[in-house]
């Protein structure tokens, strides 16, 4: 599992002593959107900076590569929670 954590909780503080009024749970909200599009765009083009790197010759001839991309499970497995002041 890769787990991806935003912490804006510094960020936060800076904007709140300084007046200004902010939805901390709507930024974050909009964070994990954000990566979660990038992710699925990578899927879409292999990769945002060119092709992804190869897959080693096991994973080829094992068959996994190919069955990740035919089922979409790897896909369809990214989330987006918010938790406290982490995304």
């Amino acid at each position: 599992m890769i787990t991806v954590k935003v912490d804006v909780s510094g960020a936060v503080k800076k904007l709140r002593s300084a007046g200004a009024a902010f939805d901390q749970r709507q930024a974050l909200t909009e964070i994990g959107d954000s990566v979660l599009k990038r992710v699925r765009d990578g899927f879409a083009t292999n990769g945002h900076h060119g092709k992804w790197k190869r897959m080693a010759p096991n994973t080829l001839v094992s068959g996994h590569a190919s069955s990740l991309v035919r089922t979409g499970k790897l896909r369809g497995s990214f989330r987006s929670k918010v938790f406290g002041n982490r995304v």
